[in-house]
């Protein structure tokens, strides 16, 4: 009698007749263009597969490192994805577990997301279209569907993706590639393959122990057995490269040889590996190799057909179907659960780069900090505070990094004036000296510049925007001797040290070994009377009296206000950056870097919206009231 599992293999010719007859020009081109950046594939069950062929794909290609992830790991990832591609693969395209990852992707920042799918009408599909960086590309097959196990849509993915992989290598091999696939194909779905290969695994039981010892090149085919194996409940599967047995699962054959069965997958590389450990096995231990040669994508395709016929072979041994195996009646209740999809959604990007903070610190404080209800709280009382000023950074939070002498934007130059002009009061406290005074002299009308203070060197001499600073006027801080000596005793940083006299400014770049100078820096300052601070791209050294947030306490008594009602902006927010004690206070808003601090310091927006572009959303989010202005929280955090 055939089986649903049969049936379905028997129909995937057609599939691959339907991919290849498709174009694949819009996957290549992703493939490409991405092949320079770190991927993130992402897939459950067989999609997780399809996943891994890509990595296979890319490895081939010489492209960066591909992380190969189910939905579950990637949502627990909080590490920015900005300028780095995901992969989603969902064949149907609607269950929970992949939308949960979509949305982690957009989260934290991707840059570019593509989604590979059979079902363009899915929420995946749907909610992608209407996501910027996502591109959905979408997989045809015969019209036939997968039934239990992933079947079609995988071989319609692998077709897809090695056709893709093949227009971007050095010489393409086009439709020779396109017929070499079409046939072996055939060949190995074929009747008599099939029969053929029952005999690769003779005699292997349901209580089995099935260990597949695998070229790791080989990844795809390898999870695809187990996979199967495992959903269908063929018999238990253990994975592992040849190696890695060595290490101690060998164990388990001498305890239960009799009911173990060895598959090695292996290559030309791989075979003498495979052979060092085989001549040391009992001969009664069961086993059988299949050599894939040069493991390339080509042949791990292939190695990905044979398991699906291997899968059949198994079901016929151990009286499963392994396309109708019996699912318990809780099997939906369990696929269709939405607890990731929830949790996706309240790991939001702020709430991710906080833990990452506070893992980091490992404090015992912090472990088991609610996170979720501390940004509420702190996105709550930032909503209802009354704002009578705004303290900003410069390097980072009014201009890019890698940009710094760039003159402001046009649209955060009509944000400050449209402030100015409302009666809100602006400072700026920078590490820099007198250029960023220089700079917002051409945005800060005239009128406006003698109430607009400039606190530079990190707090350590402030004055208002009409007065230009002048070297003349600085006195050089005695405080600072002991460091001057210390560094004009090394040549390279003495002749690179800026010396504004109550500031020592570096280059970050100029200093090889920061943990060695923070070291020399701590020994020399016993009495704590200095301060170390960084940025993105500089060190300073300046006197421990000397604070940015020194500005925004006068500013609050200048004004009689509470100092929760002075909005701070900074993008160095972790320990030791120079925003550190500004974003510390109560309003204190980071527009790149945060430190572990859970009730301030918070980010607003998803991980591809920092600096210049965030302060410009966060001051156009300020509305004038007849009691200060209000920041229309909804409209940040709801976007």
């Amino acid at each position: 009698m055939t089986t649903v599992f049969s049936r379905k293999l028997d129909d995937i010719p057609a599939t691959v007749d339907a991919a290849l007859a498709a174009d694949a020009s819009q996957v290549g081109a992703a493939l490409g263009h991405g092949l320079a950046r770190v991927c993130h594939a992402v897939g459950s069950g067989g999609s997780a597969i399809a996943a891994q062929f890509l990595a296979t794909c890319r490895d081939g290609l010489g492209g960066a490192p591909t992380l190969v992830r189910t939905p579950l790991q990637f949502v627990l990832d909080h590490t920015s994805l900005v300028n780095q591609d995901v992969w989603l693969f969902s064949a149907g395209g609607a269950n929970a577990d992949i939308l949960g990852a979509l949305r982690a992707a957009v989260n934290r920042g991707a840059g570019a997301i593509h989604i590979v799918t059979v079902n363009p009408e899915a929420p995946l599909a749907a909610t992608a279209r209407a996501t910027a960086s996502a591109t959905v590309h979408v997989t045809l097959t015969s019209g036939a569907s997968d039934g239990f196990l992933a079947t079609h849509s995988l071989v319609a993915a692998l077709t897809q993706l090695l056709r893709a992989a093949d227009g971007c290598a050095h010489h393409p091999r086009g439709g020779a590639l396109v017929d070499e696939w079409r046939a072996e194909v055939r060949h190995r779905l074929s009747a008599e393959n099939r029969s053929r290969s029952r005999d690769l695994v003779p005699g292997i039981k349901a209580n089995d122990t099935l260990f597949i010892l695998e070229d790791p090149r080989l990844d795809a085919a390898a999870l695809l057995l187990e996979t199967c194996a495992w959903e269908a409940a063929l018999c238990a599967v253990q994975r592992t490269d040849f190696r890695n047995f060595a290490h101690g699962r060998h164990v388990w054959l001498n305890h239960r040889g009799e009911d173990t069965f060895l598959l090695a997958l292996l290559g030309f590389d791989t075979a003498e590996v495979w052979l060092d450990l085989e001549r040391h096995l009992p001969p009664t231990i069961r086993r059988a190799t299949v050599n894939y040669g040069g493991c390339g994508r080509f042949e791990a395709a292939c190695a990905v057909l044979d398991g699906l016929v291997l899968i059949e072979v198994l079901g016929h041994s151990t009286g499963v179907d392994p396309g109708r195996p019996g699912a318990a009646t809780f099997a939906e209740h369990l696929y269709e659960a939405t607890s990731l999809t929830t949790l996706s959604d309240q790991l939001n990007w702020p709430v991710r780069q906080k833990r990452s903070a506070l893992n980091r610190a490992d404090a015992p404080d912090g472990r088991e900090t609610d996170l979720c209800e501390r940004q509420a709280a702190f996105v709550e009382r930032l909503g209802a505070a009354h704002i009578r000023a705004v303290v900003l950074d410069y390097d980072g939070t009014l201009v890019e990094l890698q940009d710094r002498e760039a003159p402001l934007s046009a649209g955060l130059t009509a944000e400050i004036r449209r402030l100015l002009d409302e009666g809100l009061i602006l400072a700026v406290a920078t590490g820099r000296g007198g250029s960023a005074g220089d700079q917002l002299r051409k945005v800060v009308p005239e009128q406006y510049r003698p109430s607009f203070w400039m606190s530079y060197y990190n707090g350590a001499l402030t004055l208002p925007l009409s007065d230009v600073l002048d070297g003349a006027d600085r006195v050089a801080d005695p405080r600072l001797d002991p460091v001057r000596a210390w560094l004009s005793r090394t040549p390279d940083l003495a002749a690179r040290v800026r010396d504004s006299q109550v500031q020592l400014g570096l280059e970050a770049i100029d200093i090889p070994d920061f943990e060695q100078f923070e070291r020399e820096f701590d020994a020399l300052n016993v009495g704590g009377e200095l301060r170390l601070t960084r940025s993105a791209q500089t060190v300073d050294i300046c006197p421990a009296d000397a604070c940015k947030s020194t500005l925004v306490r006068d500013l609050a008594r200048q004004q009689g206000v509470e100092v929760g009602d002075i909005l701070c902006l900074g993008d160095s927010g972790g320990h030791g950056g120079n925003d550190f004690s500004l974003l510390g206070l109560p309003s204190g808003v980071s527009v790149g870097q945060v430190c572990d601090r859970p009730d301030t310091s918070w980010t607003l927006f998803t991980a591809d919206v920092q600096g210049p572009a965030a302060v410009q959303r966060i001051l156009s989010a300020l509305r004038k009231t007849h009691d200060g202005h209000r920041l229309a929280i909804g409209e940040l955090c709801g976007s």
